[in-house]
């Protein structure tokens, strides 16, 4: 064990430390700094286990408080972005740091009553290198902003989901209206084949009759089938504009005008 600090010490480093100084300790160091020693105090909050002794000689005073800041990501911390022109500190431009659980200090001229009469009594701020060290956890821990992104991705990912979903509906409902439209295409060809055979079996009728072969029965029979096969061929043609119409208004080119009417699309003139 050491009866003083070691003359070619040429920082004294006080980090953390958990018991209180012994009266013989807390001489030993003063000596220390009466010689122009210097000493750096890495005290975080709560009880400073016998440092606070050690800076009142100095003129400082470990405050019983927490350093907060309105740039601060929790509440309870200090975020610093701005460093002044050290060496120490020129690697850290550019970067944010922050600071959880930083005590502050308070610098003014008292002294402890047994270092009163010392030549150094005076707070020599030319002499004199004064900091607070504070823990720094790098890479910085930005919850809010980390779970505002999670949430961001989240949200993307709803939308392009949505995105596709009415995309799939919208060619399914296109494909639909398409099928039914070439189904009632091909219902129009049947019922203009159906309306032929109609057409030719009145024609037929009406000579049975003249020949004394066929009854009025059989012309009104025929006459009937005539006038289905009519209506069937009108609603088949229905159908199928109908089909146009709901297919050009699922592709989105089917217009509307201001007095209720329709505008079609010009497939024609489409590049």
């Amino acid at each position: 064990e050491q009866a003083s600090v070691p003359g070619d010490c040429a920082v004294l480093v006080v980090a953390g430390a958990r018991e209180p100084f012994s009266r013989v300790e807390l001489m030993r160091v003063r000596g220390y700094l009466a010689t122009g020693g210097r000493l750096l105090v890495l005290a975080g909050g709560g009880s400073n286990a016998g440092v606070g002794t050690l800076l009142a000689d100095w003129g400082l005073q470990q405050l019983p408080f927490t350093a907060v800041s309105t740039r601060t990501l929790t509440g309870a911390d200090v975020v610093v972005t701005d460093f002044a022109d050290h060496r120490i500190t020129t690697p850290l431009k550019g970067c944010s740091v922050r600071f959880e659980g930083g005590t502050p200090l308070a610098a003014g001229e008292g002294r402890g009553a047994s270092s009163a009469s010392a030549r150094d009594a005076r707070l020599d701020l030319g002499r004199a290198t004064l900091g607070g060290l504070l823990t720094v956890d790098l890479p910085l821990h930005r919850t809010a902003e980390r779970n505002a992104y999670r949430e961001s991705l989240v949200a993307l990912e709803k939308a392009v989901r949505a995105y596709q979903a009415q995309e799939d509906a919208v060619k399914r409902e296109v494909a639909q209206k398409l099928r039914d439209m070439l189904e009632n295409r091909e219902k129009t060809s049947i019922q203009f084949l159906a309306l032929g055979l109609a057409e030719r079996r009145v024609r037929s009728t009406d000579l049975l009759l003249q020949s004394g072969r066929a009854e009025i029965r059989d012309v009104l029979d025929a006459q009937n089938a005539l006038l289905a096969a009519q209506n069937a061929l009108l609603s088949a043609v229905t159908g199928y504009r109908v089909g146009e119409l709901e297919l050009q208004e699922a592709l989105g080119v089917l217009e509307g005008d201001a007095d209720g009417s329709w505008r079609e699309f010009d497939f024609s003139a489409a590049p």
